[in-house]
This record gives structure tokens, C-alpha cells and sequence, in this order.
């Protein structure tokens, strides 16, 4: 696995608009509690193929009371298998994602909030810190 997001997404990859759009934000991110967030991505980079493996995790929290933030990067691939299964990839699509996460969340009891826009973060983050806030 490679060590970098470097090596697995192009350039002018959306992961990347992301990534800049909370660099530029980085005085916030320790206001806005997102500085685990933060870290993470910088280091493994996460998308929607990261939601299949921590995704119930929404569940959890709201069985258990527990507010959390769970923010998905939508971008519609499995970054682990770039360059693998070339045949499956063309017959059967494993690496292409698709699916509306918000409204996972939604069907698991918590409240989903679909962001297309950058200028959508921050008060998406905003509005998520206030739900948790409330409980």
C-alpha cells in the first residue's frame, strides 16, 4: 500500500479541493474539534470506501447517546485498488462507489447533511457541532 495519498490520486483529484479547503481553514480546525479529522487525512487519506468499514459507527453513537461527526469524502472510488483487478474493475466496477451517505445516517437514526460546495463546509461542520451540542 502506498504511503501517500500522493501516489494514488491525481492532481486535480476533489480529494485534494478538500484537503486545501481545510488547510485554509486550519485556525478553525482546532476551534471546530476537528483536529482528529485532520491528522487522519493528512496521513491515510479517507473516502466512502472507508465508510464500509467504520460506518455503523453511526448506529452505535445513537443507540448509545453518543453524538459524533463522521465526515465521508464522496468520491467514488476504493483508493486502495488503483492499479489492481483491472478485469473486475471493467466487468464489474469494485472500485467505483456510488450511494448517498446522509442518507444512511439518516436511516440509522442520526441526522445526515449532504455538502456538494466547498462554501457548504464549514457550515456543515457548524451545524454538526450544534446537533452534538444538543445531543
Amino acid at each position: 500500500m502506498p504511503p501517500s495519498m500522493r501516489e494514488w490520486l491525481s492532481e486535480g483529484h476533489l480529494a485534494w479541493f478538500v484537503v486545501d479547503a481545510v488547510l485554509r481553514l486550519k485556525d478553525a480546525v482546532e476551534e471546530m474539534g476537528l483536529s482528529e479529522f485532520y491528522a487522519a487525512y493528512r496521513n491515510d487519506g479517507w473516502g466512502d470506501g472507508a465508510f464500509g468499514m467504520s460506518g455503523l459507527d453511526i448506529e452505535t453513537s445513537v443507540r448509545a447517546g453518543v453524538p459524533i461527526t463522521t465526515i465521508v469524502l464522496n468520491n467514488g472510488i476504493m483508493a486502495t485498488y488503483p492499479g489492481g483487478f483491472p478485469i473486475a474493475r471493467q466487468r464489474y466496477g469494485v472500485t467505483t462507489m456510488t450511494g448517498d451517505y446522509a442518507k444512511i445516517a439518516e436511516g440509522m437514526g442520526a441526522v445526515g447533511i449532504h455538502v456538494t460546495k466547498a462554501s457548504e463546509i464549514v457550515p456543515a461542520i457548524k451545524r454538526a457541532q450544534q446537533l452534538n451540542a444538543e445531543g
